[in-house]
């Protein structure tokens, strides 16, 4: 279950000047600790009630695009964590967003609020 190639984490720093930092992690590790042992249950009052119900298939297609290989130049898909101080691993606070030309942006749509399936 928890067979990895690269069973680690590495920091990653290259937009340090934007306050922004990053992990590469693999997806089981990632899940793990985002998923299977956070709460990823939403109330519907709550900042991260999407209105919607979760979409299995919107998720596996943002996974599907982080895991692509990009080509050179190529924006990179990411997921984004804004979570609130108190929570640094609060899984409803991850979105889809990509590096590109030095930044990394937030992606706005209908596809983000269904990075995390909710149980």
């Amino acid at each position: 279950v928890w067979d990895m190639d690269k069973p680690s984490i590495t920091l990653i720093d290259d937009y340090v000047q934007a306050s922004c930092f990053g992990i590469e992690i693999p997806q089981r590790l990632f899940w793990e600790g985002y998923a299977i042992r956070q709460d990823c249950s939403r109330d519907p009052d709550s900042k991260y009630a999407a209105g919607r119900p979760s979409e299995p298939s919107f998720q596996d297609m943002n996974f599907a695009s982080v895991r692509k290989k990009v080509k050179e130049g190529s924006p990179r898909p990411v997921v984004w964590s804004f979570p609130d101080a108190e929570h640094a691993m609060c899984p409803k606070s991850l979105l889809m967003a990509y590096e590109e030309h030095g930044k990394v942006l937030p992606v706005v749509s209908d596809f983000d609020c269904f990075i995390m399936g909710t149980r």
